[in-house]
């Protein structure tokens, strides 16, 4: 009884292990950087972890694939209010949809403002498609203390299912996504003066 019952321990053990270290081995990470002006706070955002064979497999099938890029700004609550959580202050959604021209033979890139970028090299293609660099968040006189903060992270779906087929996902998730990622500005108050 006492075997049998260490047996199943033994059991339950190596199945939380096996998933505490799958996923630190298929990561996707974002790395944040933020850039304060006197005008603007622009932000970086960098995804690592990518799995470039899969994105690379849909293109050349003539599929498409997105990578979105999710930022948001809170501030905090505090006083009595606070157990209600902080306040979201602003969002934004940045994607890139990605494409094969078969015709130019280049790797494209649709941007969220609809413009389209040619990449010849998978090199190039896969730098611009993973990062985006110094983007306009918000004003700098918007954020007048340092109870704010800023999250990041990002959601790579090597093939992009488009309405009603995207209902699969709800079943078989196709995408990765990265945990958010944090900046305090309270932390960073000297840093960025």
């Amino acid at each position: 009884m006492i075997a049998e019952y260490s047996k199943y321990n033994l059991l339950i053990f190596i199945v939380v292990i096996l998933f505490h270290i799958t996923p630190a081995v298929f990561s996707l990470d974002a790395i944040l950087t933020i850039q304060k002006t006197a005008e603007r706070i622009e932000v970086s955002v960098h995804a690592e972890g990518i799995e470039i064979s899969k994105i690379l497999t849909s293109l050349e099938e003539g599929l498409t694939s997105e990578i979105l890029f999710q930022l948001r700004i809170y501030t905090v609550n505090e006083g009595f209010f606070s157990f209600l959580g902080n306040k979201l202050i602003m969002e934004k959604k940045i994607s890139y949809i990605a494409f094969k021209d078969f015709f130019l033979n280049q790797f494209v890139i649709q941007k969220t403002d609809n413009e389209l970028f040619y990449f010849e090299t998978i090199d190039s293609f896969i730098s611009n498609f993973s990062y985006i660099e110094k983007y306009p968040l918000i004003e700098s006189n918007k954020i007048n203390s340092s109870n704010y903060y800023i999250l990041a992270r990002v959601r790579v779906n090597p093939v992009k299912l488009e309405p009603p087929l995207h209902i699969i996902t709800l079943f078989k998730p196709i995408g990765r996504t990265s945990r958010w990622v944090e900046y305090r500005f309270s932390n960073h108050e000297k840093a960025d003066r």
